[in-house]
């Protein structure tokens, strides 16, 4: 009996290609795999041929499958390598890296002491006083000075106005006498100038204008004998007694000195003059109506607050000179009024709810709080503006539970520098602006901690 099959097939793949290797054996050409047929039964056979010239169906299948990890292994480190690259530009690019400097770059470092809404002119900007670092040690780059720096920044897109160096680590000067990390800054409405004081006797003038800063100490006494002998100490006074400084010179007697009048008081003459009936004040009496919070704590164990209300008082003042408007205590239960400058006063709003409220703008116009709604520590910050009659003209919570700081206002927009509570660890200080017309809050740009800055 003899085997007829028209198409001798490979019954792995198919192929009719195939060689005859005698008794009925084949071998596939296509994948290798030999086989036969076996006359009893007129059936298939197969066997794998697993050394068919490096091209079995498995070897090849092996084949692939080394070329598909090679391929995902090296897809992957192409990845790694990139993202590494990514991750670092990106951490460079958001200042974050104190990394050694570049062949053509030099990476800074500051630390911001005071960042301070100004007015200039009809906008607004930031002063800013840091202690800044360059990681670089090369004496090529003379520049590059590590110690202190000031500058100006525009509040509306961050653009650096001015940039200088303030105080460098190596001058000669007592670390004990020259405390910028200690400066006090305040500004005086009657003589219309910012003012910044280091601890121990230096009095420096900020300019937003001029863009300046410059150290106004031996002018303000040029013509003031009881200060020849220089000034040992100076600071601010209490806001309640005017705008002026408590000045001591070299001999250990105290003064007080008044920019708007450039007037100099022994500590005798201060106490007479701030006590002064307005009968006594002439052509240098003026009128001040202002608001003060009347804070109530509602539970005795807590200093929080939890209700409050504004008062409207009216006083009289001696326009640039010695005064003590310190006419209430905080929960407004009594009065002090010896000198009768006091008018009138009395409650503007109805009690709120509110802890640690604050005024933290007001003018001709207008009223701003900030409080936390309730005790909790998940308790998000509350802005509200109100007007000056005590109407509520917009409430907004916003997204973060912020640090207050100075606010200045700019036609309608409210400008201030301050940081989110939970980017306190980050000591990262945002910019921010209020809508006076609907309470819209945004944060802007940033002030860079590390940065990086060109050789050249």
């Amino acid at each position: 009996m003899s085997t007829q099959i028209k198409a001798i097939k490979c019954p792995s793949c198919g192929s009719e290609k195939h060689i005859d290797l005698g008794d009925n054996h084949f071998r596939c050409r296509n994948c290798g795999t030999e086989f036969y047929i076996d006359d009893d039964d007129i059936t298939i056979n197969v066997k794998h041929h697993f050394d068919f010239g490096g091209k079995s169906l498995d070897q090849s299948r092996k084949i692939m499958g080394i070329i598909a990890l090679a391929i995902i292994i090296g897809t992957m480190v192409m990845l790694l390598l990139n993202f590494s690259m990514i991750f670092v530009g990106h951490r460079y690019d958001n200042t974050e890296s104190p990394s050694l400097s570049g062949d053509d770059s030099v990476n800074v470092e500051d630390d911001y002491k005071f960042i301070i809404p100004m007015q200039r002119g009809k906008d607004i900007c930031f002063f800013y006083l840091t202690k800044r670092s360059f990681n670089t040690h090369s004496d090529t780059l003379p520049k590059f000075t590590d110690g202190y720096y000031f500058g100006f920044i525009d509040s509306k897109n961050g653009k650096v106005l001015k940039d200088a160096l303030f105080y460098k680590n190596t001058e000669d000067r007592s670390s004990d006498s020259f405390r910028p990390s200690s400066a006090d800054f305040s500004y005086f409405f009657q003589a219309k100038k910012w003012y910044m004081v280091i601890p121990d006797h230096y009095i420096y003038e900020i300019d937003p204008n001029t863009l300046t800063v410059h150290d106004v100490t031996k002018a303000f006494f040029a013509n003031k004998p009881a200060m020849d002998t220089g000034v040992s100490m100076a600071s601010f006074i209490n806001d309640d007694f005017g705008e002026g400084f408590i000045v001591t010179n070299n001999l250990g007697v105290p003064y007080y000195y008044f920019p708007a009048t450039g007037r100099l008081y022994t500590k005798e003459a201060f106490d007479f003059a701030k006590h002064l009936p307005p009968s006594q004040l002439g052509k240098e009496l003026r009128d001040s109506v202002y608001f003060r919070i009347q804070k109530q704590n509602i539970n005795p164990s807590l200093s929080w607050g939890g209700r409050y209300r504004l008062w409207r008082v009216h006083t009289k003042f001696h326009l640039g000179d010695p005064q003590d408007a310190n006419y209430f205590p905080p929960d407004m239960t009594s009065c002090w009024n010896d000198d009768h400058r006091l008018v009138s006063y009395g409650p503007a709003t109805e009690w709120f709810t509110a802890f640690n409220c604050q005024i933290i703008y007001r003018d001709s116009k207008y009223i701003l709080l900030m409080y936390y709604p309730t005790i909790s520590q998940e308790a998000k910050t509350v802005i509200q503006l109100r007007s000056t009659n005590g109407g509520i003209l917009w409430t907004n919570a916003l997204d973060d539970r912020i640090y207050s700081s100075k606010v200045i206002r700019s036609h309608d927009t409210f400008w201030m520098k301050s940081r989110p509570e939970n980017y306190v660890s980050l000591k990262t200080d945002y910019c921010y602006s209020i809508s006076i017309k609907d309470g819209k809050y945004q944060r802007h740009y940033y002030f860079p901690l590390q940065y990086s800055v060109s050789k050249k």
